[in-house]
């Protein structure tokens, strides 16, 4: 529970902030756009990102995070703070989180894998977006074949995108 509070506490700073960051217009310069995307402006209630190192924190525990729990609660945190605002998935896109966490999402649980997916799922049916640099990560994390469970729910996710 204190982990969880922890975590909760370093997600809820990365709202803080005296100015509001807008989107990179460079997320539209994308090669493939699904029908309907338009870039997100931040929504001003209080659920848009204004402080990235506070996210670049969750983001690096996340990478060095060692114990399912751990993971799991990062993950979700990332993911609410993702959720709260359209635009939080184009604010932090530069930090290339899914790019990373596709790295290293071999060597975690299958339960965290398969969060880290349904994440990605996320930006490409709700948000509308494709995705191209999270996708060319996963084909690399493909290419490497660390692990087959991995590789299967990462096949999974692709057929669940191009359908």
């Amino acid at each position: 529970e204190a982990l969880r509070n922890l975590v909760l506490l370093v997600s809820s700073l990365s709202y803080c902030g005296y100015i509001e960051l807008k989107p990179s217009s460079a997320s539209v310069g994308s090669l493939f756009h699904i029908p309907g995307f338009t870039l997100p402006v931040p929504s001003g209630r209080g659920a848009s990102v204004r402080n990235v190192q506070a996210f670049n924190v969750l983001q690096s525990v996340f990478l060095r995070g060692t114990t399912s729990n751990l993971c799991s609660v990062v993950l979700d945190a990332i993911s609410a703070v993702y959720h709260s605002d359209a635009a939080n998935y184009f604010i932090l896109e530069p930090q290339h989180t899914h790019s990373a966490f596709a790295e290293k999402i071999h060597s975690k649980p299958k339960e965290i894998q398969e969060k880290y997916f349904q994440l990605l799922e996320f930006v490409v049916f709700q948000l509308k977006f494709v995705p191209c640099k999270e996708l060319i990560s996963l084909s690399i994390l493909l290419k490497a074949q660390h692990t087959l469970s991995c590789s299967i729910i990462c096949i999974n996710t692709l057929l669940t995108i191009l359908k």
